[in-house]
């Protein structure tokens, strides 16, 4: 499915995902395909992966210290959503808005990309901004959901960090092809279908 192609299933992007792709398409020369084969998307100008892992707590309000060195790679407004293995993802504004304009361009009749979009945006908050001591409130339900206590682990993942609790993240890589596994078939089914391919 080409980019052309789903434009003419689904029109030009709004005015104001133009103008957020105005601010995010100052890219590299380092291209890669984009999810599904959609399209080849391109790195941001700068971009500095996510790296690292850390050790943190979270307080009771919910509020988690990003370290310095990651605050300044997610940048100063990021979004924050539940991940493919169920645990709580920091996404930076720039992979928020790929993310965006990538489910704007699908045909809103294509039943993979609505529950693609349910299983995503339904737990997200976006436009947050970490505090002046560098902290970022997970909502409470993103916590229950992810299982988050006290002691968490921050994990660069590339392009996001991932925030886990302690012991869950033990379990995950004690046997990653189980863990979270009915959540990211959901969301493996939805890609299916949003490709043309059987569920």
């Amino acid at each position: 499915m080409n980019r052309n192609a789903v434009r003419a299933g689904r029109g030009a992007l709004p005015r104001f995902l133009e103008r957020l792709d105005r601010r995010s398409s100052r890219s590299s020369d380092s291209s890669r395909s984009g999810a599904m084969g959609m399209e080849t998307r391109q790195l941001p100008a700068g971009f500095k992966p996510l790296v690292g892992t850390e050790d943190t707590t979270i307080d009771k309000m919910g509020r988690v210290l990003i370290p310095k060195a990651k605050r300044d790679r997610l940048g100063e407004d990021c979004a924050i959503t539940l991940g493919t293995n169920g645990c709580v993802v920091i996404l930076p504004e720039w992979h928020w808005i790929e993310l965006q304009k990538w489910l704007y361009l699908v045909p809103k009749e294509n039943a993979g990309a609505e529950e693609y979009k349910r299983l995503v945006f339904g737990e997200a908050q976006d436009s947050l901004r970490f505090d002046a001591q560098g902290r970022l409130v997970i909502p409470q339900r993103l916590r229950e959901l992810a299982r988050l206590k006290q002691k968490v682990k921050l994990v660069g993942a590339f392009d996001r960090v991932e925030v886990w609790d302690e012991d869950e993240y033990r379990q995950f890589l004690e046997n990653p092809d189980e863990y979270g596994k009915e959540r990211r078939l959901r969301l493996e089914r939805a890609l299916r279908l949003m490709q043309g391919a059987p569920a």
